[in-house]
């Protein structure tokens, strides 16, 4: 039984399939906003969704129920939710969800069937993570090595890692074995930053315009950022006034490691 599951029956050719997911690899909120700025900039429509029952660990993200006068009426999985959109004369495919807890290769196919049913041209994910950077950046896994050059023209570097990984990189490496356009856009958020950022509950702005500025870059999608500028300019502002008072921030600064990476890709 497949839990990818349609809405609505639309015909979609040369599509751009995008995957941002909640979770462990989307450092700052970053990724997860990133497709919710599209999916509200290109007022994108409900496609189909993927149940996540026996993915997930429901004590992380819980079971969502309707109660009404008392009676328990539903109780359903969390789920991916997957829209769709046009720009510049280009389908635009979003999936949105938790990163699931379990079965990754039985998630990776729905979005491989996806893919084909949408007749995708290009698949991409955002990530991120936080990193002993002074300033944020955006890093690229690919799926085949004709991919690099197009990578690298629009000034994003190329990863070299060996750990534990996400689930987006083996959706890239299954990508790979199938002969599919692949490309994981990773963020790195400063560490001196990330402190700020979870104390005070703000998502980094600057990381989601920096993966839209490179979506574009990489793409036909035509979107507007002014939104996202005037959050970016608030959060600056933020930051520079609360790092001037930390002495934590000062202390990573001081302190900043150079040996090896310590996320997960």
């Amino acid at each position: 039984m497949s839990h990818l599951v349609f809405i609505k029956e639309v015909e979609l050719d040369n599509a751009i399939l995008l995957l941002g997911l909640e979770g462990y690899a989307d450092a700052g909120g970053a990724a997860s906003f990133t497709l919710s700025y599209l999916r509200r900039k290109l007022q994108a429509e409900s496609l189909a969704m993927i149940s996540h029952v026996a993915m997930q660990d429901y004590t992380a993200y819980r079971p969502i129920a309707l109660i009404e006068g008392g009676l328990v009426k539903a109780v359903h999985p969390p789920l991916s939710k997957i829209y769709y959109a046009k720009s510049s004369d280009r389908w635009v495919v979003l999936v949105q969800g938790p990163e699931p807890s379990f079965s990754w290769f039985q998630y990776i196919r729905y979005i491989l069937d996806l893919a084909s049913r949408v007749k995708a041209s290009k698949i991409f994910t955002f990530g991120g993570f936080v990193d002993w950077v002074e300033a944020p950046k955006v890093s690229a896994v690919v799926s085949k090595e004709e991919l690099k050059n197009m990578v690298l023209e629009a000034g994003i570097g190329l990863i070299d890692y060996e750990g534990p990984c996400s689930l987006y990189t083996v959706l890239i490496y299954e990508c790979a074995s199938r002969g599919i356009d692949a490309i994981s856009l990773w963020y790195h958020v400063p560490f001196k930053d990330y402190a700020i950022l979870k104390h005070i509950n703000m998502l980094d702005f600057r990381s989601t315009k920096m993966l839209l500025e490179k979506l574009k870059a990489l793409t036909e999608i035509d979107v507007d950022l002014s939104d996202v500028d005037d959050d970016v300019k608030r959060l600056n502002e933020t930051l520079t006034a609360l790092s001037k008072k930390s002495a934590e921030a000062r202390r990573f600064r001081a302190e900043r490691r150079e040996y090896g990476p310590s996320y997960i890709i």
